[in-house]
C-alpha cells in the first residue's frame, strides 16, 4: 500500500490498527531498488509500473536525506498529514 503525501512524495506508510499512517520507516527506501531490479528483470505490463514507483520511492528518499542538514536521516519520518 502506497500514498502520495501533500508534497507530492510517494511513500509506504506504517499501519496502526489497521489504518495507514503518516509514518515512514528508512528501510522503506531499498524498495526502489527491489522495484526497479524486478522490472528490468521481466519485462511485463507492470515492469513499467513498478520502474515508475521505483522512481518515486527513490525520489522521496533522496530528498529525505537531502533536507537534513547534515543530509542524516532518522529510523522514522513524519509525512504530511494527508
Amino acid at each position: 500500500m502506497s500514498f502520495i503525501s501533500p508534497g507530492g512524495f510517494l511513500f509506504f506508510p506504517f499501519m496502526e490498527e489497521s489504518s495507514p499512517s503518516n509514518t515512514m520507516g528508512h528501510l522503506s527506501c531499498f524498495m526502489g531498488g527491489l522495484l526497479a531490479l524486478g522490472a528490468q528483470s521481466k519485462l511485463t505490463a507492470t515492469s513499467v509500473t513498478n520502474m515508475k514507483f521505483a522512481k518515486e520511492i527513490t525520489r522521496t528518499c533522496y530528498e529525505m536525506y537531502r533536507s537534513s542538514r547534515k543530509h542524516w536521516c532518522s529510523v522514522f519520518i513524519y509525512l504530511s498529514p494527508f
